[in-house]
């Protein structure tokens, strides 16, 4: 019996997308692809640029190979692909920016702008990913690399007027409109708050501050990053021990690379281990018993 490769996670998925997967014969466009498959052309597209004339397994063919991808292959693609069905959960105190200082409210504001940006809510009130994990883990075992993690760290600042790039005064004025019906209703709006014929701030007139830079970026990068890498501790549990020819390990990657001296944690698992309460996590939907 043929003793089995001893590889981490991250390297077993490099050799599955960029050795093994591109045996499989090109599919050439039409129906017959599925509309999944086409779509994945089209994200490939947008994130390298190029247009990808890609198989059934969503990479580019190698058109001299003469033999079909490896059982093992065709069985990570399996596992990579079923991560569509994670869930993320989000508790409400999550937070990829300790290591950024204390930022207040500005901070706690950047962080809710950026849970906006990386996720969505579906129809069934579940909360995805806008890239979900399977296009982050397929990304990366192709191009190599993790999503970047590291940001500069942002510093307080004055709003100021585009133009001029005097600081900018805010102030509050109602206004009423007509509503359904003709009913009147009050609405409170903010407007330039800097009288340029006195040239002075109007009374109540007050400044607001912001992020330079914007971390919002940043912190949707971290988040795929925390993300990608607890995906890939699940791929690991799942496939440990079912491939014929591998003997997966864990990857070495840290947690959150951003939390120095802090112990990794997890932060998407299967439903077979307890998850921590602090954390970003995912988990597949439960099925409904056969027969129920």
């Amino acid at each position: 019996m043929t003793a089995k490769r001893v590889m981490d996670i991250e390297a077993v998925l490099r050799w599955a997308y960029r050795d093994e997967l591109p045996k499989a014969a090109p599919a050439r466009a039409g129906l017959a692809r599925g509309m999944s498959a086409a779509w994945s052309s089209v994200e490939s597209f947008v994130e390298l640029l190029t247009v990808i004339d890609d198989n059934s397994f969503g990479v580019v063919p190698d058109l001299l190979s003469s033999n079909g991808p490896h059982a093992d292959a065709i069985a990570i693609f399996e596992r990579v692909r079923a991560l569509d069905d994670l869930e993320i959960e989000l508790p409400d105190d999550w937070n990829p920016m300790v290591d950024l200082g204390d930022l207040g409210d500005l901070g706690r504001e950047a962080i809710a702008r950026a849970i906006d940006a990386a996720t969505i809510v579906d129809e069934q009130n579940r909360r995805r990913l806008r890239r979900t994990p399977r296009r982050l883990v397929e990304k990366h075992a192709i191009l190599g690399g993790c999503p970047d993690w590291e940001m500069e760290v942002p510093v307080v600042e004055v709003v100021r007027r585009g133009k001029t790039g005097q600081p900018a005064w805010f102030v509050k004025e109602t206004i009423w409109e007509e509503a359904f019906g003709g009913q009147r209703v009050a609405r409170v709006v903010e407007v330039d708050g800097f009288s340029y014929t006195r040239r002075r701030p109007r009374p109540g007139a007050y400044q607001k501050t912001h992020l330079v830079p914007d971390p919002v970026p940043g912190l949707v990068e971290r988040a795929e990053y925390e993300v990608w890498r607890a995906a890939l501790d699940l791929l690991t549990e799942e496939l440990s021990g079912q491939l014929e020819s591998i003997d997966v390990r864990p990857s070495p990657r840290p947690h959150r690379p951003w939390e120095v001296g802090r112990p990794g944690q997890r932060v998407l698992d299967s439903l077979l281990k307890p998850l921590p309460d602090k954390e970003m996590r995912a988990k597949r939907p439960r099925r409904a018993k056969q027969g129920a």
